[in-house]
């Protein structure tokens, strides 16, 4: 007697329980060895790991991939903590099955996404899902290695097909239809109950398990588990599930369908889910992905970001249509994190749009391209109707391709495109889209070097737009603060008249100097000292600056003294900053004095005794700062009498002494010998401190100061002055032709030739240098010729052309002043 077909499926479902039971247990050792793994002796953990090898093998050959990814999901902050502990022994840096694991999910991704039309089921799905949680994890640890070029290849192919698994979910929630069709942007798939994909063509039947044999696990989604039966119950439920479950082909016009119409709809909206979660793990996977193998990226940014195809969707295409918001939000803030990658790799440098098309594309035309097609998706999302979470989202990521491509040469310039819509936005009734709005315009006219014509901008329209914002009582502290920044960078820009509604603004500001929040305050301060910066425009202005250095806030007093700055020092308004009771605002203020001095403007007795003062300041920030100030002082034609007081931070932070160091050069070489001569004392304390420097100093930038500032002792123009302090320390040339040999870095020795050479041709022909003096100088300078031309070789192409190369030069010159040296007889 047959058995019903109820005890048929529940022994099939015994089956798939028992199954599933068998791969949480797997699951569940291999998490205990992941534990036992962080306590244990080095030999252990060896053994430890050949069995997790087996465990992860055992799993994938056997077809328990969900659970394993599932337990790897859980538990790779364990994994992530061993591989660093490893990495610091490292004899014991192969230990960690690395490899084997990359190798294990990917081969595990080759079987469930082999196609854009979707999973062959939603446990296929879901193993997806938890294949590029498990990818997460490893390259957000830093766990793996960077991935071979094939690797990044196959990864960039598989995430960008699996994108497109229901990135459409309008027909989600309408009735299902017979047939797969494409729709929306970017010919997103919108799947009907229909097969996705997978096992027609072999003539499998599938039905449906409604039981879930993952409903326990915490990182795979619940839901019903589409099984393939088979005659063999050793497979399996979860076994076969993954790598070949499909779905079953329906007839059309069948009665018996019609009466399951509720239950597939049910089963869809599972699959819409699983894909909705796939969408999700791929976002954070490519965002992973990036912080660690950014460079091997750059190739495949179309694909990634901004292309789309039948065969793949790209991260543009979620944030213009996926259902889900979050997933829009964080497809524009990794589209982001890419931009910024290619920033800080020069990605963007020399992007050219061509006119006309030609039969050879050059790199920049196609970087060019890249830079329009990401622009123009970006102001179709800031067109569309979408939330203001998402807006805000595409608002800062146009800013940031703003910021980043300020050098790209385009046919139509990120103002002339973005503009309107930035302007309409500045006018939103939604405070937050009001602010970014008018932070992309901060960021578009500041990244450029350009002045912008009033025209090309639209200044008139700006004035009114902001004029209307800041007088409008019920438009927010956040919008007006960044409607004053976006004033200020017009300012910045437009230094040929004043703006429309001026006189408005000044009395403005006034009354909301007075009255408005910090962050208004400070976008007033930003826009008066745009203002300032045209000497025309500060007696118009000067009323404002009074009221940013009475402010009660440290960082309006700060721009205060940045307005300051830009005036003559005639006045005493930095000097009371200079004793300012906050630290950040004396060190504004002791910078502003700095400032000042470079554009050539007179100190006078008062504020050399602030400077002197800032030197023996409690906070090291405003000692920093007064040591700068001092050094411009010291190089704008400074007395002698300064040298002790550059002195005095030899023996403070280095970084307080690299500055004053610059003084101590440019004192010497502005004296006379009868100046050297009645400062003995002080004289020999400042050559001394100059030799311990170059022989003891490890900050890069202490040590090239103190070679350019022997290096303008070496050029001074008093000779007998320059002989007296190199007889005083005769140690010095030598000390530099070491430094040209064997410093790492090649500014510093660069900066070292330059004043050996100097030295050399000053002194061929007299007795200043003695013999042993110029062969040990030889010696060195040998020794750097042998090293320089593979140095050369392997230095990036920018360090090359700005210090290598040079110093390859100077090299080769000194060789040569070297070999024609003589020295007079004495």
């Amino acid at each position: 007697m047959s058995s019903s077909p109820h005890k048929k499926e529940d022994k099939d479902q015994q089956q798939g329980n028992s199954s599933n039971h068998n791969a949480l247990s797997q699951v569940a050792s291999a998490a205990l060895l992941l534990d036992r793994l962080n306590t244990s002796s080095s030999v252990e953990r060896r053994a430890i790991l050949d069995e997790l090898r087996d465990h992860l093998s055992e799993d994938v050959k056997y077809g328990r991939t969900a659970s394993l990814l599932a337990a790897l999901s859980h538990t790779f902050g364990d994994v992530q903590r061993v591989a660093l502990g490893i990495s610091t022994q490292a004899e014991e840096t192969d230990l960690l099955p690395k490899q084997e694991i990359l190798n294990a999910i990917l081969g595990i991704l080759r079987r469930v996404a082999r196609n854009s039309t979707g999973p062959s089921s939603v446990s296929a799905a879901r193993t997806c899902a938890s294949a590029f949680q498990a990818l997460s994890y490893i390259f957000k640890g830093n766990a793996f290695a960077s991935l071979s070029s094939l690797d990044i290849q196959y990864v960039v192919s598989v995430s960008t097909r699996c994108l497109r698994w229901g990135i459409n979910e309008a027909l989600e929630a309408q009735p299902r239809t017979n047939t797969a069709r494409r729709v929306g942007p970017g010919n997103a798939l919108a799947f009907s109950g229909q097969r996705l994909g997978g096992d027609k063509a072999q003539g499998s039947s599938v039905t449906y398990n409604r039981k879930s044999a993952f409903s326990s696990m915490g990182n795979v989604p619940s839901g019903p588990v589409l099984r393939k039966q088979t005659s063999s119950s050793s497979l399996g439920s979860v076994t076969q599930s993954i790598a070949s479950a499909g779905w079953e082909s329906e007839s059309a016009a069948s009665a018996s369908e019609r009466e399951n119409d509720a239950d597939e709809e049910d089963d869809r909206k599972r699959l819409g889910s699983a894909c909705r979660a796939v969408r999700t793990r791929i976002i954070a996977f490519l965002e992973a992905l990036n912080a660690t193998n950014a460079k091997s990226l750059l190739l495949h940014w179309p694909q990634l970001l901004c292309e789309s195809g039948s065969e793949h969707a790209c991260l543009l295409d979620i944030a213009e249509i996926d259902a889900i918001v979050s997933n829009r939000v964080h497809a524009c803030h990794t589209i982001e994190a890419y931009i910024l990658a290619g920033k800080n790799l020069g990605f963007f440098n020399g992007a050219e749009e061509r006119a006309g098309l030609s039969a050879f594309t050059s790199l920049s035309s196609r970087i060019a391209s890249t830079i329009v097609q990401i622009r123009h998706r970006l102001i179709g999302i800031l067109q569309s109707n979408c939330t203001t979470s998402v807006k805000e989202a595409a608002l800062r990521t146009t800013s940031t391709l703003v910021e980043a491509t300020p050098k790209a040469k385009l046919r139509q310039t990120h103002v002339e495109i973005i503009r309107p819509i930035a302007l309409r936005l500045c006018s939103s009734a939604d405070a937050a889209i009001a602010v970014k709005a008018y932070t992309l315009l901060s960021t578009m006219l500041g990244a450029t070097d350009d002045e912008i014509p009033t025209a090309s901008f639209g200044n008139v329209q700006l004035g009114e737009s902001v004029l209307k914002s800041l007088q409008d009582d019920n438009t927010g502290p956040d919008t007006k603060a960044q409607a004053w920044k976006a004033l200020a960078k017009v300012a910045e820009k437009q230094s040929n008249d004043n703006t429309e509604n001026e006189a408005e603004l000044r009395s403005l500001a006034l009354q909301q100097l007075s009255l408005a929040t910090e962050e208004v305050r400070q976008g007033i301060g930003s826009f008066i000292l745009a203002k300032c910066g045209d000497v025309s425009q500060q007696s118009r202005w000067s009323e404002h600056v009074k009221l940013l250095q009475q402010d009660s806030s440290p960082s309006v007093r700060i721009i205060a003294a940045d307005c300051l700055a830009l005036t003559s020092l005639e006045g005493d308004g930095l000097a009371s900053l200079c004793q300012d009771e906050d630290s950040s605002v004396r060190a504004a203020a002791f910078r502003g004095i700095g400032s000042s001095i470079q554009r050539g403007n007179k100190i006078n007795a008062a504020h050399e005794d602030i400077l002197r003062k800032g030197l023996r300041d409690t906070s090291a920030l405003v000692r920093q700062r007064a040591s700068w100030s001092f050094g411009n002082l010291c190089e704008a034609g400074g007395e002698i009498n300064l040298l002790s007081d550059c002195i005095i931070t030899r023996r403070d932070d280095e970084r307080v002494g690299i500055h004053a160091m610059r003084g101590v050069g440019a004192l010497l070489a502005n004296s006379r010998l009868s100046d050297l001569i009645s400062r003995t004392q002080v004289i020999a304390e400042a050559l001394e401190w100059i030799s311990d420097t170059l022989t003891t100093s490890k900050d890069p930038k202490m040590r090239w100061n103190t070679c350019a500032s022997v290096g303008k002792v070496f050029a001074m123009e008093d000779v007998d002055g320059m002989a007296y302090l190199l007889q005083s320390k005769s140690g010095l040339p030598v000390t530099l032709s070491r430094i040209i040999a064997n410093d790492k870095t090649f500014k510093t020795r660069l900066t070292a030739s330059t004043a050996l050479i100097s030295l050399i041709e000053r002194t061929s022909g007299t007795s200043l240098l003695q013999n042993h003096i110029i062969r040990q100088i030889e010696t060195n300078i040998n020794t750097a010729k042998q090293g320089i031309v593979q140095q050369v070789e392997n230095a990036s192409f920018r360090e090359a052309q700005l210090h290598v190369i040079p110093l390859q030069k100077s090299i080769e010159t000194l060789a040569s002043l070297l070999a024609g040296y003589s020295i007079a007889s004495t």
